[in-house]
Order: C-alpha cells, then structure tokens, then sequence
C-alpha cells in the first residue's frame, strides 16, 4: 500500500483507533502529513516498524514527538535506525509524563548514553509501563545497569 493511501485511509476514518503498517515504506516527503493524521484523529496505537529508510526514523519520531499534544498510547517504531540524534528529545518527552503507556524501540541503533538519557526520564515518568529497547547492540552492561538502577531504587530496602 503507498504512503498515499495509508494517509487517505487514516484521514478519512474519524473512529481509527489503531494504526499498523509496519514494513511499508514512508518517504520523507509524508512525514508532515502522517503526523498531522495521527494528531487529528483518535488513534491510540501507532505501529511503524520497518516502516523508515536511515535519517528518515529518527525524522519520524521527532515530528511525533513535536508537533503537539501526542494522544498515543502505544507506538512502536522498531528497525527504523533510529540513532542518538533523537535521545534527548526523546527523553525530555518521557520525563512529561505523556500519555504514552508503550514505547517499542527495539533493533535501532541506540547505545549506552541513550540508554542513561532514557533512564534519567523514567526516574520522574509515572505513564510509560512497557519499553522495549532490545536488540539495539549498541546497548552494552552499562546502558542496562543505568536502566535497572533508575527502574529499581534499592535505597528502601534498608531503611529502619
């Protein structure tokens, strides 16, 4: 299915409520239009997976992240290369507590610093209840232990 008639289907659909195209390719030139789609309608799930060409993905997420008030709660943008270039952004919306409740990232191109960015956001989230970041090889030990270590506060465990 072209990008065309994705964009056509949601925006002529006023009760979508979820919206799974991965695999099919979005060029840089619908970015604009799809997020306007997504922020004028009532989806609550959005599944972009494979969906992004290199530089495209991390595009994508910051449109999503930028262009307003995001009423998701599920996106999965997993095999979109997204990189660094997008960690603080992201980890700035996830310290908001957005609506979000699901955040599928797996198999990018995230790494160890992304990983600590996204652990200092999840220190004052109170929404997200699922992040899923496997397969993003550049994740080592220590981007995992940032994550367990902001997830997991063992500070109360030997209060008196």
């Amino acid at each position: 299915m072209t990008s065309d008639a994705i964009i056509d289907v949601v925006e002529s659909n006023k009760h979508l409520r979820k919206l799974d195209i991965v695999g099919n390719r979005i060029s840089n030139q619908h970015i604009e239009r799809l997020c306007y789609a997504v922020y004028n309608h009532p989806l609550v799930e959005l599944d972009l997976s494979k969906c992004f060409e290199p530089d495209i993905g991390d595009k994508m997420l910051t449109a999503l992240l930028t262009s307003g008030a995001l009423m998701l709660e599920k996106l999965e943008m997993s095999s979109n290369n997204i990189t660094s270039a997008v960690s603080t952004l992201l980890a700035d919306f996830l310290a908001t507590n957005p609506r979000l409740k699901e955040l599928h990232l797996e198999h990018n191109n995230l790494n160890d610093s992304d990983a600590s960015l996204i652990a200092n956001a999840l220190r004052s989230n109170k929404t997200l209840r699922s992040l899923k970041l496997g397969r993003n090889s550049r994740i080592s030990i220590t981007g995992v232990e940032s994550l367990r270590l902001a997830l997991y506060d063992e500070s109360s465990l030997n209060a008196a």
